[in-house]
C-alpha cells in the first residue's frame, strides 16, 4: 500500500527500464531502505498488515512475508 493511495499493487504495471532503475537505487547502498519499513507480519496476519498500512498516522512501509519471502 502506497500513503494515501491505499491499493495493493504488483510490479507487473511498470516499465522494464522503471523497474532497471529502481533495482539500480536499491542496490547502490546509498540510502538504508530497511529504515523506512515500520512493521512486518506473517502472511496469517494480512489482515491485520493491511489495516496497519492503512492507519498512515502510525506506519510507513509495511511489509507481509510469506515463508522466507517478502511481498
Amino acid at each position: 500500500m502506497t500513503y494515501a493511495q491505499q491499493s495493493i499493487v504488483g510490479s507487473g504495471g511498470y516499465m522494464p527500464e522503471d523497474v532497471q532503475d529502481v533495482q539500480k537505487i536499491m542496490t547502490c547502498g546509498k540510502w538504508n531502505l530497511e529504515s523506512i519499513i515500520t512493521h512486518e507480519f506473517p502472511l496469517e496476519q494480512l489482515e491485520l498488515a493491511i489495516r496497519t498500512a492503512g492507519d498512515v498516522e502510525h506506519s510507513g512501509n509495511v511489509v507481509v512475508r510469506m515463508q522466507n519471502r517478502i511481498f
